[in-house]
């Protein structure tokens, strides 16, 4: 059975794309960014590659200011995570 996850997150006062850019790096390679804002992996019977990216990127929004280059003041909005 295929699986695919549905990431999306927004962040206030990351002026400078610091903490996006570097979650793009992280999804890029297994997640595919849609038009609508969401990134989402490719369906696979194996998702194992597209569930550590996103343990990942759950890390970076943990701490985002840790993040070289992130403003002092940024913070999550949001995060979706969808499994099916």
């Amino acid at each position: 059975m295929s699986k695919r996850i549905i990431l999306r997150f927004s962040l206030n006062k990351d002026t400078n794309s610091a903490v996006r850019n570097h979650i793009a790096s992280i999804l890029s390679p297994t997640f595919s960014k849609t038009s609508t804002g969401t990134w989402e992996s490719k369906a696979s019977p194996a998702p194992a590659s597209a569930l550590t990216a996103a343990a990942s990127v759950l890390t970076v929004l943990n701490s985002p200011t840790s993040i070289q280059g992130a403003n002092a003041s940024v913070t999550v909005d949001h995060l979706w995570l969808y499994v099916d």
